[in-house]
């Protein structure tokens, strides 16, 4: 079960085929020139402010009042950003016709919340253009709220809280649904791990070293899979660069401490170009020890030792290298990554009835990771097939539940939990008139579960999902649109153990409307059906699991 397994090889060789053709198309189209001119509130131009095109990686550096030049850009809407460290960040949006000159003026302000960029919903748009809620993480914000867990760097959300069995491990439960009714993507394909298995798995995502962090909900949700019926978190971190930097090399260093738990945390990132070629390495270490408390942390007074969350520390590695080709309509290219963690799960078996009895010592959980991305997005200037996207990820995981004895003997692995995982997804961006705009797309799932040992409470499985799906906006008017989208999705799990193999069709649909009421005001009403087809945990488990104090059925 590792990623080099002859299993493997043949999806691997399809994905990287198919989007290495996707870039094909890109170079013969008709394209026109983009001229932005950037001002702070009072018109007066920007010192210094970087432009890009969203979704082309076209990047332009400005200084002193300058003009950006985007030549040989293909016909189509664009989302332009501009973002000045002194001045602050603002989005517009323009249609950039074929053979002609466009020219905007872009306003930057530093207070600009609440109308943020979101990637995760089949195009590029702004939150006040979106129909589903949603929420973005990043920059600054990201930095000051970023911890150990994603569950709670993203508590304090609203409408988001977090499971917890101690610092090390976490996920977001968004409006009350959490497990395998969120999904956690990285990079809009998921993660690869094991921890919508149990609320002690951490997920294989590191909230330090992201860019963005989205949450979406409603019916845009339905392009990730039935597992995302209560919501989708994204993690963004740039590892397969999608554009060329604004300048040859860039890097960042970030060091921090705490007094709580005796926290050192050190993250780094480099990202640079050279010609056409984008690179991007990351990496990050935290250690912490057990986390200072008031009082004891047991039940019962007396329980524990005063003033320590007894097992709560934790130590964390994550890597991370990239490169793409960056080219003027799109960019391909691949990364490779590794997580490892370990952590303890708070708590004492032994004082548990029936679950951990006569257990001397405390469970950790050993972790580890390695994983392989690939990523293309190419804009063609057509009328009708306006660009095409493609992600493919690759994971291999495990992680192992340890007894780490009191007398600080040999520590002995009680459960091995193993998970590979490969997820596909093809996107075609399409317009039908001047009117509409949507995504049609595909999307395969292959995992391969299983756990070993005396508490396995899992049988091995093999899961195998395929998608397709529709999402359509239209502009009935300047002030009404109406969004509509479908699902279509068949899974079929295998239980060899037991010969037993379960196959579920869900169709899922959804339809939204949005009506501009006046400047700053707008009413929005969605409805979806979703269908949710249950993963191997919740079809086989049966047993006991230690780490919880639980029994799962």
């Amino acid at each position: 079960m590792t990623i080099g397994s002859r299993a493997r090889v043949g999806p691997v060789c399809a994905a990287l085929a198919i989007l290495c053709l996707s870039a094909g198309p890109a170079t013969a189209q008709q394209a026109g020139e983009l001229r932005v001119r950037v001002v702070d509130t009072q018109g007066e131009p920007i010192e210094e402010v970087d432009v890009r095109i969203v979704g082309l990686g076209r990047v332009s550096h400005l200084e002193s009042g300058e003009e950006a030049r985007f030549e040989n850009v293909p016909a189509g809407t664009y989302l332009i950003e501009a973002e000045s460290l002194r001045s602050g960040r603002g989005i517009q949006r323009v249609e950039v016709t074929a053979r002609s000159v466009t020219e905007i003026v872009i306003e930057v302000s530093l207070f600009f919340h609440g109308d943020d960029l979101v990637v995760s919903v089949g195009t590029e748009g702004r939150q006040s253009e979106l129909y589903s809620p949603t929420n973005v993480v990043q920059g600054i914000d990201l930095r000051a709220s970023a911890q150990a867990s994603l569950g709670e760097t993203l508590a304090g959300e609203p409408g988001i809280s977090s499971t917890y069995h101690g610092p090390g491990s976490s996920r977001p439960i968004i409006r009350g649904l959490g497990g395998d009714r969120v999904r956690i993507l990285e990079s809009g394909v998921g993660t690869g791990d094991a921890s919508s298995t149990s609320a002690d798995h951490a997920p294989g995502v590191e909230s330090m070293t992201a860019d963005r962090i989205e949450i979406i909900r409603g019916p845009a949700t339905l392009l990730y899979g039935s597992s995302a019926i209560g919501g989708v978190v994204n993690v963004e971190d740039g590892r397969v660069p999608g554009e060329l930097p604004a300048h040859p090399v860039t890097g960042s260093l970030i060091v921090r401490g705490g007094s709580a738990s005796n926290e050192r945390n050190v993250a780094g990132r480099l990202d640079g170009s050279t010609g056409k070629v984008a690179y991007h390495a990351s990496g990050l270490y935290r250690k912490t020890d057990d986390y200072s408390i008031p009082g004891f942390a047991g039940i019962q007074p007396g329980d524990g030792v005063e003033g320590t969350l007894a097992n709560s520390a934790l130590e964390n590695a994550r890597f991370a290298a990239g490169l793409s080709y960056v080219g003027d309509n799109g960019f391909i290219g691949g990364s490779f990554s590794g997580y490892d963690s370990e952590y303890g799960v708070p708590g004492d078996p032994a004082a548990v009835e029936g679950g951990g009895e006569g257990e001397e010592g405390d469970v950790a959980i050993d972790l580890m990771q390695r994983r392989f991305d690939v990523e293309t997005g190419w804009r063609f200037g057509s009328t009708f097939l306006k660009g095409i996207t493609g992600r493919f990820g690759l994971a291999d995981y495990r992680h192992f539940e340890v007894i780490v004895p009191e007398d600080g003997g040999e520590r002995e692995i009680e459960t091995r939990f193993f998970n590979n995982e490969w997820e596909g997804r093809l996107e075609a961006q399409h317009s039908f008139g001047g009117t509409s705009n949507g995504s049609l797309g595909v999307q395969v799932i292959d995992r391969d579960f299983e756990a070993i040992g005396e508490e396995a409470f899992v049988p091995p499985t093999k899961t195998t999902q395929y998608a397709v799906f529709l999402f359509e906006q239209f502009d009935l008017g300047e002030a009404v649109g109406l969004q509509v989208g479908g699902r279509f999705e068949n899974q079929q799990t295998d239980n060899a153990e037991e010969s037993v193999s379960r196959e579920f069709n869900g169709i899922s649909a959804s339809l939204g409307a949005v009506i501009d009421a006046a400047e700053g005001l707008s009413f929005v009403l969605n409805g979806a059906r979703s269908v949710k087809a249950p993963s191997a945990e919740e079809l086989f488990s049966n047993g006991p699991h230690l780490a919880t104090f639980t029994f799962e059925l």
